[in-house]
């Protein structure tokens, strides 16, 4: 079944054109302010850009780990969480466990968004990597084991965040790297090719095969394969003079089926 409205927050690509970017990721009836997550994000590509200019970027660095490195760690996966709740609230979800009566959204609730984005399926390209393993990352891979299905460099997050004194080895390279490609990867889903400027709406990008780049862009990424039925389907021309052009996504399960 063709889907006639955008998802709240949710990025797919047109089932007639297959485009990657347009004009509903902008609205601000989609997202109020667009550009504050990129705008984050951009502030932590600058960071790392720097941090590069005294670790190489290569898998024989991947264990470094520093003070530096660490802070980039922590925002980057509290960037990361501050993305997957606000997808998930942004369609409706409600999670069983409350503290003082507030809902608190864990790992177990962020995997749910695998049904909706796909997320195990992105590839994350660094383009000035020292070639090897590190060039290229999955950071969702795991999730598409469905529950079993665990994100280590997550976990590591997790840990060396309650315990910096005993686990400060994790804020290492390699686990940056997978926690900025994840974030990567969410606004992406997110915003398509937007993702790549926070400044002004973007109306062209390149392609290789199935590599989607931006020239100034330190990243390359291969978007997931979206069957017949799963792409969006509608006019945003038309549509976004409704009153609400936009849909909740109900079926984090994978389970039950959307409601319009």
């Amino acid at each position: 079944m063709s889907i006639k409205k955008p998802y709240y927050r949710m990025f797919r690509p047109d089932k007639q054109s297959y485009r990657y970017f347009g004009d509903y990721v902008i609205d601000h009836r989609n997202i109020l302010d667009w550009s504050s997550p990129i705008r984050a994000f951009d502030l932590i590509i600058g960071d790392f850009k720097k941090v590069c200019e005294y670790i190489d970027p290569s898998d024989d660095n991947c264990a470094v780990y520093s003070h530096r490195l660490y802070e980039l760690f922590i925002r980057s996966c509290t960037e990361l969480e501050s993305n997957m709740k606000a997808i998930l609230n942004a369609n409706g979800y409600k999670t069983k466990t409350k503290i003082a009566g507030i809902q608190r959204l864990n790992i177990n609730d962020y995997k749910k968004l695998e049904t909706a984005l796909k997320l195990s399926e992105y590839q994350v390209i660094i383009n000035f990597w020292n070639n090897g393993r590190g060039s290229k990352h999955a950071p969702f891979q795991n999730w598409a084991n469905g529950e079993s299905g665990n994100l280590v460099w997550y976990q590591d997050y997790n840990y060396v965040k309650h315990d910096r004194d005993g686990k400060f080895h994790l804020a290492s390279l390699e686990n940056l790297i997978s926690s900025i490609c994840g974030l990567f990867v969410i606004l992406f889903s997110q915003y398509g090719v937007q993702v790549f400027n926070p400044y002004q709406k973007v109306e062209s990008y390149d392609s290789w095969d199935k590599t989607i780049y931006e020239k100034s862009s330190i990243f390359s990424i291969i978007p997931p394969v979206w069957q017949d039925g799963e792409e969006y389907d509608f006019n945003w021309d038309i549509i976004s003079k409704q009153k609400d052009p936009f849909v909740r996504f109900k079926s984090f399960d994978g389970k039950s089926k959307n409601k319009r």
